[in-house]
């Protein structure tokens, strides 16, 4: 497949990857509170069920793509999963079979997401700065999507959700059978477990840990948002804006990378755990929807800051046999430990004492993720002198 071709097809499956995401998964705590009656308490259950099996799903489904070395039949599959899961969720009679469905979903979705990244970067191993551009357009899509989702949730109702998800994932399986496997290397059995047990430098560790205090204080902003927005008085439809402006932002910066590309993949992580610090103080002291879209898209110019360097620097630290369950470790970190503790403890705060205070704490708590950043300097210094 030529060049073109290859980068238009990858674009297509990060579109409709995100938009599977975005018309289902975004929008359950809305779906949960809206037609079930849950508490914030509960809503942020609910979410802690979807990230803790994310944790297990990163290594079990990142390793198996090592371990095939074929992330085409793995991402496929998944997608197909996944409109059965969330088709379980949505029609799911009562409380206890949502948040098993939840749990389910959330073993396949987020490491879905990551495999289709790692086979996007292996695809262009002559040409890194390929990612940023086309991980954008999905950055774009999800954003147009939110704008409409918002409205039509509105007017239609919830049942959008799956109907919508449903389409864009079975293209997705399509588009993605029409697509080349190239893989890095062709590592056997045994020496992927030598570099599982043995071979991880300390600054990924280092790296992993700081990734992971980021995502407890970072991952409550997106999922609990109707909530923070429903404090200045916005609704569902302001949900979809905040989030369109947020993922609007992420898109320019990851579109035109040409910026940022002339810093480090650590100076990157850096400078965006201080934009994270900077939007969520600017949520802690708004008034109005207004201010919260202005923090929505600070907040989406750091993702599409992270992003990429996450990639960038498991791709130069990693060894190349294990960068599947390196890409997961930083996504299971992150979106999934951090999501698994932040929305948990924040649906405690909203209920006890309110959005603001939970913002104040997140913003606490960012503020040692970015000490912890700091430190990769010298923990990338010492394995190099090992």
């Amino acid at each position: 497949m030529r060049r073109d071709e290859l980068k238009r097809g990858f674009t297509l499956l990060e579109m409709l990857y995100w938009l599977t995401y975005g018309s289902f998964t975004t929008y359950l705590v809305s779906f949960v509170t809206a037609t079930r009656g849950a508490s914030a308490t509960m809503a942020g259950l609910m979410l802690a069920l979807f990230m803790a099996s994310a944790c297990a799903g990163q290594f079990v489904i990142g390793g198996l793509c090592d371990r095939r070395q074929n992330n085409r039949a793995v991402f496929r599959a998944g997608m197909v999963i996944i409109v059965a899961l969330e088709m379980a969720v949505y029609f799911s009679p009562n409380m206890i079979l949502l948040g098993a469905g939840c749990v389910c979903l959330g073993f396949i979705q987020p490491p879905t997401g990551a495999i289709l990244d790692t086979w996007l970067i292996r695809s262009f191993p002559d040409e890194p700065g390929a990612y940023s551009p086309i991980r954008a357009l999905g950055s774009l899509a999800y954003a147009v999507l939110m704008v409409v989702m918002g409205v039509l949730i509105e007017r239609i109702g919830h049942a959008v959700m799956p109907a919508l998800s449903t389409v864009f994932a079975l293209l997705s399986v399509i588009v993605a059978s029409r697509m080349p496997e190239i893989p890095a290397v062709a590592a056997t059995k045994g020496n992927a477990r030598r570099v599982r047990l043995n071979m991880l430098p300390r600054a990924i560790w280092l790296f992993v840990l700081a990734m992971g205090i980021m995502g407890i204080a970072n991952m409550p902003l997106l999922n609990m948002n109707l909530l923070i927005m429903q404090s200045v008085g916005g609704t569902v439809a302001s949900m979809g804006i905040a989030t369109a402006f947020n993922t609007v932002a992420e898109f320019l910066v990851m579109r035109f990378v040409k910026p940022s590309a002339r810093f480090s993949a650590r100076q990157r992580l850096l400078f965006s755990c201080g934009l994270y610090a900077a939007s969520t103080m600017m949520m802690a002291l708004s008034g109005t929807v207004w201010l919260l879209y202005l923090a929505s898209f600070i907040n989406g110019t750091a993702y599409g800051i992270l992003l990429p360097a996450r990639r960038q620097f498991v791709m130069e630290t990693a060894p190349a046999e294990a960068q599947n369950r390196v890409h997961g470790l930083g996504d299971l970190a992150y979106l999934n430990f951090g999501g698994l503790v932040g929305n948990q403890v924040s649906g405690l705060l909203i209920d006890s004492r309110g959005v603001r205070f939970m913002l104040c704490v997140s913003l606490g708590v960012q503020m040692i993720g970015l000490a912890f950043m700091s430190r990769l300097k010298n923990a990338l210094w010492k394995d190099a002198n090992l």
